[in-house]
């Protein structure tokens, strides 16, 4: 049976040890059916990689998620940045308008 574990904060999927144990000890008991436990053996680790790669591009696929959140946040944020340098400029340049106009 497949088991989930969180490795650096991802979630992976892998087999357990008493699993692997209790497949070669099926297998190891029907000698006569060796080529059938082989491929079964096989197909539970093609099985158990697929769903290991599935489960790595569901964390990818977050990861970019919340990478496209993270730069819509900085996009706003620098849009705001932005649009407030722009008053600061507008207000300084009124002011230095009207220092000009007083000194004269």
């Amino acid at each position: 049976m497949s088991e989930i574990m969180m490795f650096n904060g991802l979630i992976m999927c892998g087999d357990s040890d008493t699993s692997d144990f209790a497949k070669e000890s099926a297998c190891t008991s029907s000698a006569a059916g060796s080529g059938e436990c082989e491929a079964a053996a096989r197909a539970q680790y093609y099985h158990n990689k697929l769903l290991a790669t599935l489960q790595i591009l569901r964390n990818k696929e977050e990861t970019v998620r919340v990478q496209s959140e993270s730069l819509q946040l900085a996009e706003a944020r620098i849009a705001a940045l932005t649009e407030r340098a722009a008053a600061l400029r507008a207000d300084l340049n009124a002011k230095a308008l009207e220092v000009i106009t007083v000194s004269r």
